[in-house]
């Protein structure tokens, strides 16, 4: 996807400027360019731009410009989220690689801390490969698990683990480590 300016259409308003998360949309010499190197090509500056001056030349496929959403009467999302369920169980069955694919193409459109898609995703089909990460993380868990539990030494046990101790001594993460670590055990 590209995105171009047309300057007969930008009244310089700013609103682009102001929203794009990666700093690549500027003024410069009273036109509105977009950086090429860095842009994460999000949308923001489309949506935002009053005069429709910015455009998407798409290479292939979906418009990113915003639709009319579907109406959702708010008793349709309360029966929504009243039957949303997190899966704790799986089946041995594989799930079909056509599918992977395209969960995987919607799941990296979901909104990051400014958009950074900062998210990576690793699919292990392979069952003893997918043995030997869970041990990892398992054997991971267990060594923050312990850190968190040594209050004298803490921070330097997190660092031996490679986690920063700001982070990792954050509210959420003193109460998730433990719970985590107990469900595994289970």
């Amino acid at each position: 996807m590209r995105l171009t300016v047309d300057p007969e259409r930008c009244d310089l308003c700013g609103a682009c400027v102001a929203t794009c998360p990666a700093d690549m949309v500027r003024e410069k010499e009273g036109r509105i360019k977009i950086g090429r190197v860095a842009c994460l090509a999000c949308g923001h500056c489309v949506a935002v731009c009053p005069t429709e001056a910015i455009r998407v030349e798409e290479a292939a496929g979906e418009s990113l410009l915003p639709t009319a959403p579907p109406e959702v009467t708010p008793e349709h999302l309360r029966r929504l989220l009243l039957q949303r369920r997190s899966v704790r169980r799986y089946e041995a069955r594989p799930v079909p690689r056509q599918t992977l694919e395209e969960m995987l193409e919607v799941a990296r459109w979901v909104p990051t801390a400014a958009n950074c898609q900062c998210v990576r995703y690793a699919v292990i089909l392979a069952p003893v490969l997918r043995d030997e990460v869970a041990a990892e993380v398992t054997a991971f868990y267990r060594a923050y698990n312990e850190a968190l539990e040594d209050r004298e030494h803490t921070a330097e046990r997190l660092a031996e683990i490679g986690v920063n101790a700001e982070f990792g001594m954050h509210p959420h993460m003193l109460a998730a480590v433990p719970a985590f670590v107990k469900n595994m055990e289970r």
